[in-house]
């Protein structure tokens, strides 16, 4: 996800040295370091600030990329300009004990349901194209309803109120909204050799 916006992040190589030194060399079982996770919070602030500098384009194609893991459902709202590919504002919500247990073409309508209705203020009589690596979902607006539960209906019918335009995405290409549903950066621990006095002064230093 870093990789994939971080032309609009400025000095990101320099941001996550610590990252880099730390996955560099064979594979091997990591600790995280006090300036790595100063480091994870300073790329987390610059891609916040990366979309605050994003401004509407009338004419810019506008897309919707989801995702949903077992963890979570998120998406991104992008817009295309001449060259880049800008996100305007991220979305991600966990899943409950319930919705882990549906099908992944579930949790994929889900996904999209929840995301149109959260930037529905933004989507609403706009042009735009939702791009999911859930293919069934492809094909649901044209699928048989007889196949379908009311509480799938009654989705299909919210997000057909703000488009049709429903294309697939490779899971490689979708690869901020997959990123987003991954495991919550929450469930990391402290590696024991992690000293806090370490970590306050680190950032003291990145911050100076």
């Amino acid at each position: 996800m870093v990789n994939f916006y971080r032309r609009f992040l400025p000095v990101c190589t320099d941001t996550i040295l610590p990252f880099t030194n730390l996955l560099s060399g064979p594979k091997r079982s990591c600790e995280l370091i006090a300036a790595a996770l100063v480091a994870f919070g300073k790329v987390k602030a610059a891609l916040v600030d990366a979309t605050l500098l994003t401004h509407s384009a009338p004419d810019a194609p506008i897309f919707l990329m989801v995702d949903a893991s077992n963890v979570a459902f998120c998406a991104v709202l992008q817009q295309h300009l001449a060259g880049p590919t800008l996100p305007f504002a991220f979305f991600s919500r966990k899943l409950t004990s319930v919705e882990s247990c549906y099908s992944t073409f579930w949790r994929g309508l889900l996904a999209v349901y929840l995301a149109v209705k959260h930037f529905r203020y933004f989507l609403e009589g706009k042009d735009f194209r939702v791009l999911t690596d859930r293919k069934p979902l492809i094909f649901a607006p044209k699928s048989n309803s007889n196949k379908l539960n009311p509480r799938e209906l009654r989705q299909l019918e919210y997000i057909s109120q703000f488009t049709s335009d429903i294309r697939p995405i490779g899971g490689a290409r979708n690869e901020v909204a997959d990123a987003l549903s991954r495991s919550s950066i929450a469930h990391l621990k402290l590696s024991p050799g992690i000293d806090l006095a370490e970590m306050a002064a680190e950032q003291r230093h990145v911050g100076s």
